[in-house]
């Protein structure tokens, strides 16, 4: 065509060429999504899909008799006050402990160890039924206090600290084991599948806390 007439049919082209570059655009794009699944082992595709799911409720064990527990009181000691995560969980346990006609006492701090031991020390004094370490107070840097609280006969729970594989720390009554490991497998097999397998990724550790290493060895 001279070029007179391709600036007369201008439009049509351009019309045409976009319509070409979608369908080349789609073609590729579906490629690619066959690629990337390829790229995932289907094990870990449907892991991802399953816990994506609306989990369905299991009664945990027998039924307790609540009302028994109505007039005693908990002293909590936090990680940390700055963290809004463990506050939602502090507030919780109020929440609740208020409907027991339970009494509760949250230790502030701002995850100092020194801090965690002198709440310890506090929480002897005051003699409550259950000392709770909530979130990280470490009870390998309080051994001391908690020998005390033991001595005194008051029962120490710790929670949100140990995977649920670890043994029990020496002078504890009772743990609330975490799935950190399950939990560190899944963001890893979420990563595979959302990247299609070609996540460059970087991970961030603390080995100093205890559950690190195994979260670690879980990606």
């Amino acid at each position: 065509p001279s070029l007179e007439e391709l600036m007369r049919d201008m439009p049509r082209f351009r019309v045409v060429s976009l319509v070409a570059v979608a369908l080349m655009s789609a073609g590729a794009l579906a490629a690619l999504a066959v690629a990337a699944s390829a790229a995932v082992p289907s094990d870990i595709a449907n892991r991802v899909k399953a816990y994506k799911a609306i989990p369905k409720f299991v009664t945990p064990g027998p039924a307790i008799d609540a009302s028994k527990a109505k007039g005693k009181s908990i002293f909590i000691i936090p990680e940390s006050s700055s963290i809004p995560f463990i506050n939602t969980i502090d507030d919780s346990i109020v929440r609740v402990a208020k409907l027991l006609g339970v009494k509760t006492t949250i230790y502030t701090n701002q995850a100092q160890p020194s801090q965690w031991a002198a709440g310890m020390n506090q929480a002897v004094a005051q003699k409550p039924d259950l000392i709770m370490l909530q979130g990280a107070p470490d009870p390998r840097v309080l051994q001391p206090q908690l020998i005390a609280a033991k001595k005194a006969g008051i029962l120490v729970l710790v929670t949100h600290f140990f995977e649920e594989s670890d043994p029990m720390p020496p002078n504890v009554t009772a743990l609330v084991r975490v799935q950190f490991n399950q939990a560190a497998r899944l963001e890893a097999d979420w990563t595979i599948v959302d990247s299609g397998g070609k996540a460059n990724a970087v991970v961030l550790t603390s080995n100093e806390v205890p559950i690190a290493k195994g979260m670690l060895n879980a990606m």
